[in-house]
C-alpha cells in the first residue's frame, strides 16, 4: 500500500491547531482524512536507489555511518517485507521542528483528535488537541514551539536520524521508512531538577497511554541516591519505566558523554534511565567512524551497544542541516533499527527485538587510547560490538518460514496471538 496524498494530508495536520469545528469538517470533505496506521509492504517502501543528495557522499553525510551498520541490506529487506508494519516512535526529547520536510510526512496522529473540534479533549485522554504529541515544558500541545527561541537543534536532529524521508531528493535518509514520530517535549533551559523528573515521567506515561511502541530518549537525568530528594525522584522514574517493561514497549536511551566506565558509578550516581535493568531498555553509546576505536562511555552492566555517534549530519529547525556529535544521535539509529525490524517480524516482543539487535551486534576491535582526549577510551568490556544489520533478511527468512532464530524468539512466533488481536 502506497503513502498516498503525502501533501494534502500533512497540510491538515499543520492547520488543524488552529481550526474551529466548521472548519475541521471543510477541511475533511476537502482534502480527505489522515492515513491511519497501515502495511508499508512492497509498494509502501518506494525506492532502493535513493536519491537523497546527502546519502552518497561521505564527506557530506551520513552514508559512514549507515554503511557501518548494513542499513541497506535491511532496507532492501524491508523492501521485500509484504506485510510489514508502521511502528509508533515516541521521541521524548526538547522542541522539535514538526514542519520540517524530512519530519511532516512521517508524524504520529492521535485519530482520536482529528478532525473533531479544536480546543475540545475529543479523546477524553486529559490533552487538548494532542495531534501529535505533547510539550511537557509549556504545558501545550505544540513540540515544536520551544525551538523557535532558542538555538535548539538536538530534537530535530534526533527525530530526523529516525525517520528523515527516504528517497524525496532533500536532505538524508533515516533508519527506519516504515515509523512514524509521536513527539514529546519534556526538556528545555532553566528547569529544576524536581521539574525534569516530573516531566519525563509524564511524556514516558502519554507514551505508553498512546500506544507507542518504542521510546526513544536521547538524554537523561543523573541522580546520587545517597541524596533524599534525589533517591525519591529516582523511585518515581522507577515506576514508570517499570511500567514501559510490564506493557512491553521498548526504550532506547543515551549512555551519555562524560565518559569513563558508567559501571563504577553504581551507588554513587545513577544515570536515569539507561542503568535501569529492565529486559526492554537499550543504553546506547556512540562509537567513531575512522578507525572505529572510540566510544563516549563503557559498562559491563550499565552499556548494552554501540552505533555510530560521531560526525552524524541531519535536519535541524527551518529546514535546514547541520553536524552533530554524542551518543544523543547514536540512539535514534538503534531507535529506527529497532522500528525497521519490529514492523517487518511485528508478532515480536520488545525483549526479543532488544535480543536481536544485541545478539547480532559485530564485535568493535581493539582500541588505541588517544593522549587528552577523554571521550577517546579503551572499553575493556561492553559496549564490545557495534549495531550489524546484516542479520535481518536472515532473521526475517526464520521468521516467515516458523523456524527460531538466535535463541531470540522461538518457531513458529508469526502465528503468536497477541492480547490487543
Amino acid at each position: 500500500m502506497k503513502l498516498a496524498r503525502r501533501t494534502t494530508n500533512a497540510r491538515i495536520r499543520r492547520r488543524l491547531n488552529a481550526v474551529s469545528c466548521f472548519q475541521c469538517v471543510l477541511l475533511a470533505l476537502c482534502f480527505g482524512a489522515v492515513p491511519t496506521m497501515r502495511g508499508i509492504g512492497a509498494e509502501g517502501y518506494r525506492s532502493r536507489q535513493l536519491n537523497d543528495p546527502n546519502f552518497s557522499t561521505v564527506t557530506v553525510s551520513n552514508d559512514w555511518a549507515f554503511t557501518r551498520v548494513h542499513a541497506q541490506e535491511a532496507w532492501q529487506a524491508l523492501h521485500g517485507a509484504t506485510q510489514a508494519v508502521e511502528r509508533v516512535v515516541a521521541v521524548i526529547d526538547e522542541a522539535t521542528d514538526m514542519n520540517h520536510v524530512e519530519l511532516q510526512d512521517h508524524l504520529w496522529v492521535n485519530q482520536g483528535e482529528l478532525g473533531k473540534c479544536g480546543g475540545v479533549d475529543d479523546d477524553h485522554n486529559g490533552f487538548v488537541d494532542d495531534f501529535h504529541g505533547w510539550d511537557f515544558v509549556g504545558r501545550d500541545n505544540s513540540p515544536t514551539t520551544g525551538f523557535l527561541f532558542s538555538r535548539s537543534q538536538h530534537g530535530t536532529l534526533v527525530a530526523g536520524l529516525v525517520v528523515a524521508d527516504h528517497d524525496n531528493g532533500v536532505g538524508i535518509v533515516g533508519m527506519a521508512p516504515n515509523a512514524r514520530i509521536m513527539l514529546l517535549r519534556w526538556h528545555g533551559s532553566g528547569m529544576t531538577l524536581k521539574r525534569k523528573v516530573t516531566a519525563l515521567s509524564d511524556a514516558v506515561t502519554y507514551a505508553l497511554n498512546n500506544d507507542a511502541h518504542i521510546i526513544n530518549l536521547s538524554g537523561g537525568i543523573p541522580l546520587v541516591p545517597s541524596r533524599p530528594a534525589d533517591q525519591s525522584y529516582l523511585d518515581k522514574l522507577d515506576l514508570v519505566f517499570r511500567k514501559a517493561w510490564e506493557q512491553g514497549v521498548l526504550v532506547v536511551c543515551a549512555a551519555g558523554n562524560l565518559g569513563g566506565n558508567l559501571d563504577d558509578q553504581l551507588g554513587l550516581k545513577f544515570w536515569a534511565p539507561a542503568m535501569f535493568s529492565y529486559e526492554n531498555i537499550i543504553c546506547v553509546t556512540g562509537s567513531s567512524p575512522q578507525p572505529e576505536k572510540r566510544v563516549y562511555a563503557w559498562g559491563t552492566n550499565s552499556v548494552d551497544i554501540a552505533a555510530p555517534g560521531f560526525n552524524i549530519y541531519g535536519p535541524v529547525p527551518k529546514n535546514r542541516f547541520a553536524w552533530s556529535d554524542g551518543s544523543s544521535f547514536a540512539t535514534p539509529l538503534v531507535s529506527g533499527a529497532a522500528a525497521l525490524v519490529w514492523g517487518m517480524m511485528p508478532k515480536l516482543k520488545a525483549s526479543e527485538v532488544r535480543c536481536l539487535l544485541l545478539s547480532t551486534a559485530r564485535p568493535l576491535p581493539p582500541a588505541n587510547v588517544v593522549a587528552g582526549e577523554e571521550w577517546g577510551y579503551t572499553p575493556p568490556a561492553k559496549p564490545n560490538s557495534v549495531l550489524d544489520l546484516s542479520f535481518v533478511t536472515d532473521a526475517y527468512d526464520a521468521y516467515l518460514n516458523g523456524t527460531p532464530y538466535h535463541s531470540c524468539f522461538p518457531a513458529n512466533v508469526k502465528d503468536r496471538v497477541l492480547p490487543n488481536e
